[in-house]
């Protein structure tokens, strides 16, 4: 075989490979916005995400700036949803506090799902003692509620940023540690881990190379529903005053500043709440999407 026709034959191999993925990406994206609920969800957190993003070229105010001349004024050309009781623009701490949701839920996600996927896959693949030391861990964390655990890992950490989405992981590992592990007990008896054990592949590169892209599917869906959540989490604490710190804009703190002032300026705790039942059903909507892309005996392809 001369060195042309090699050439040739490989570019044919990579022309079909390359095919091959573009058709896989059409599939998936097809089988992800095949009913319009989930195409109406993500236009509505596309665009909760913009506006959260632009947020400082979309008003004119700062966040925390007050105007004791202006306080719980109602909705006008000079404030879209009128002012709190501190005189300070609702619709411009309803942007900032979108800044707080998103970062806060996508941080805590990303954390939790790091530990408890690592956590899982050691224990279904070690088994034994690393198992029920593992498992028995969970189970204390499962056993108490999530609202109670976070509250009392605030007193711990703190009220920050990062401490927040630190104690609102530490809520949800235990359900990537059960998905994980009955997953990777199922993968790891598979025949192309075996071989890879027999060759003398080691245990983190097994891991990691042949039974983490195995199992990664239904986490992801799982992280993407768990995002709302989270966000719904937070809210929570600062409605109860133990989450993000006053003066920084939250929503769940808006929702919880305003219940006083709901005959003079409703639109402070009203909107804040709204907007977060709809992020959270928008989030749920694309989880369901990402859901029927990877599942294949929903998208009609089993």
């Amino acid at each position: 075989m001369d060195t042309k026709t090699k050439a040739a034959m490989d570019q044919s191999r990579k022309d079909v490979k390359k095919q091959m993925k573009k058709q896989a990406r059409k599939r998936f994206f097809k089988a992800m916005f095949a009913r319009r609920i989930v195409i109406v969800g993500t236009i509505g957190f596309v665009i909760i995400l913009l506006a959260a993003i632009f947020a400082p070229f979309l008003t004119p105010y700062e966040p925390d700036a007050m105007n004791e001349n202006a306080q719980l004024a109602l909705p006008s050309a000079e404030h879209l949803l009128g002012t709190d009781n501190f005189g300070r623009d609702i619709f411009t701490r309803l942007l900032y506090g979108a800044r707080i949701s998103l970062i806060i839920g996508v941080l805590a996600v990303i954390l939790a799902a790091v530990i408890g996927i690592a956590l899982g896959m050691c224990a279904a693949y070690f088994s034994g003692i690393a198992d029920i030391l593992i498992m028995r861990i969970m189970e204390a964390l499962n056993s108490i509620p999530n609202l109670m655990l976070s509250l009392a890992l605030v007193a711990v950490f703190g009220h920050s940023m990062g401490s927040l989405a630190v104690i609102l992981a530490i809520a949800t590992v235990p359900t990537y540690v059960r998905m994980t592990r009955a997953m990777t007990l199922r993968v790891k008896n598979s025949d192309y881990v075996k071989a890879a054990q027999m060759q003398g592949a080691g245990s983190i590169f097994i891991m990691v190379r042949h039974i983490l892209p195995n199992i990664m599917s239904p986490n992801l869906v799982m992280m993407m529903s768990n995002v709302g959540g989270t966000i719904l989490s937070e809210a929570s604490l600062s409605f109860l005053g133990v989450g993000i710190t006053i003066p920084t804009p939250s929503w769940g703190s808006m929702v919880s500043q305003g219940r006083g002032y709901l005959l003079d300026n409703p639109y402070i705790s009203i909107v804040p709440g709204i907007c977060v039942a709809v992020l959270v059903i928008c989030l749920n909507m694309i989880g369901d999407g990402l859901r029927d892309a990877m599942d294949p005996r929903l998208s009609g392809e089993a």
